[in-house]
């Protein structure tokens, strides 16, 4: 019973999310059209909007109750509502305009969809493996993510206390801690059920919207191949399996540059375009990090735009992006104005501190050497056959082709993943904190929240294997 009525806990988002996706998807297609798709991608925008609405109901009340859940039945009340008068308003004006772009059958060609389906298999059974061994995640899920949702739901006025702990990082969004939350309230208590799925589903979403959106752009192999990559990397499995919040954030990356691509495949629509910013907005309602890649993707987009196609799409464009992510961006900020704490990197920074360490050459060294040997290792991976060193002969053996539509998309896709890791190489130098040991802990973790998005990037340049003669 108790795992019948977590499952229901989990229908509400994930209703919401589907609904989310499919009022801003193609118009004049049917509501099952693209269904894999969009729901992988529901994980995110689901519990992304969850997560938002138990944090506004929480700030107005003071505190988490069962009333949250009739403004989540509005919101699916009024999506539904939504969709079905796009619906009706779209038959009129192309019921005559044939499904051009198909979603591709992942089950071909068969020995590679068999390979997949074994990878897949053996990917759920470690999940389940890893969570049994520790239901309560690994230390920043029960230190951070779980002891936060614990507050959330156990503090009842006094929720707000868990700033005191001033070591659990009490600046980090509330996107994770909210969602376990929110189902726990649903429930009536507390079950090491919810973290546990939660880590699961948005694991193999991740896996499902890089595959399958490879595959409508590129063809039913590279989607294979992305797939078995990334089932492939036993890092990403571990990390869903211990409940980290930055397997969410490498969804919220990745499914914001597929949603670009998509938009490039239909240049007269923005629908995608406001779908992209709001999943770049969830990304900085999941972590910190997720703030350094909205701006750097709003950045990238006016630079890339303004020079492919000039500064009046790029002024429509971005309007379009902004009113995504702006309903999020509203929540991140009185988050961060009105409850977070002070983060601890930049709090023990200082001018004088700062200075000495930008100018000291040996933690350049010691950061690019790291940065040299986690990119072939962060994965888990067998030294002898490390994914990346796969993926280089791979790109010798075959080339690259990128059509012309995808031309700015791909540049943003490429760079976004590049300046990202450059973002994350200069907080290094500056980390305040022993600097060896500042590797060591949180590196791979870092390398991990892009990988996804290279692995996007990397097989949107990469000629397809059926083209090579």
């Amino acid at each position: 019973m108790s795992f019948l009525v977590a499952f229901l806990s989990f229908l509400i988002p994930l209703a919401t999310g589907l609904l989310i996706v499919s009022v801003f998807w193609q118009e004049g297609r049917s509501y099952f059209s693209d269904l894999i798709l969009k729901c992988f991608l529901s994980v995110g925008f689901g519990f992304g909007s969850s997560s938002c609405l138990v944090f506004v109901w929480m700030m107005t009340v003071g505190r988490l109750t069962r009333g949250v859940f009739i403004l989540e039945l509005m919101l699916l009340a009024g999506l539904s509502a939504l969709l079905i008068c796009r619906r009706r308003a779209s038959i009129s004006t192309t019921a005559d305009q044939p499904e051009n772009i198909p979603i591709p059958c992942l089950s071909k060609p068969y020995f590679l969809g068999l390979a997949v389906g074994v990878a897949a298999l053996s990917a759920i059974v470690s999940f389940w493996y890893l969570s049994l061994q520790n239901p309560h995640g690994k230390f920043d899920a029960y230190a951070i993510w779980n002891l936060r949702a614990r507050f959330l739901y156990r503090g009842g006025e006094y929720w707000t206390n868990y700033t005191y702990v001033t070591w659990s990082h009490p600046d980090y969004p509330l996107f994770l801690p909210a969602s376990i939350a929110g189902s726990w309230e649903f429930v009536g208590r507390e079950t090491q059920l919810i973290p546990i799925v939660i880590g699961l589903l948005f694991t193999f979403a991740t896996i499902g919207v890089i595959a399958m959106s490879i595959a409508r752009l590129r063809g039913n192999r590279q989607g294979l191949l992305a797939a078995l990559i990334l089932l492939s990397t036993p890092f990403l499995i571990i990390h869903g399996a211990s409940q980290y919040a930055d397997v969410p954030l490498s969804f919220f990356f990745a499914a914001t540059v597929a949603l670009l691509f998509f938009q490039a495949e239909s240049p007269g629509r923005r629908h995608f375009l406001i779908l992209a910013g709001m999943a770049a907005a969830f990304s900085a309602w999941v972590k910190n990090e997720g703030i350094l890649f909205l701006v750097l993707l709003f950045l990238l987009h006016f630079a890339v735009t303004t020079l492919a196609k000039g500064g009046k799409n790029w002024g429509s464009e971005a309007l379009a992006l902004f009113m995504g992510a702006s309903p999020v961006i509203v929540v991140v900020i009185i988050y961060k104005l009105c409850l977070a704490g002070t983060n601890d990197v930049i709090a023990a920074q200082g001018l004088v501190s700062t200075v000495p360490q930008l100018l000291d050459i040996s933690r350049y060294h010691l950061v690019a050497s790291q940065f040299g040997k986690g990119l072939f290792s962060f994965g888990g991976w067998s030294p002898t056959f490390a994914m990346p060193v796969l993926l280089f002969f791979y790109f010798l053996l075959l080339g690259t082709n990128i059509e012309k539509k995808h031309m700015a998309t791909t540049t943003i896709a490429v760079l976004l993943p590049v300046l990202m890791i450059m973002g994350y190489f200069t907080i290094y130098i500056v980390s305040p904190y022993d600097l060896a040991r500042h590797l060591e802990t949180s590196l791979s973790r870092l390398l991990l929240q892009v990988w996804p998005l290279a692995i996007l990037a990397y097989f949107a340049i990469v000629q397809a294997p059926e083209r090579v003669v």
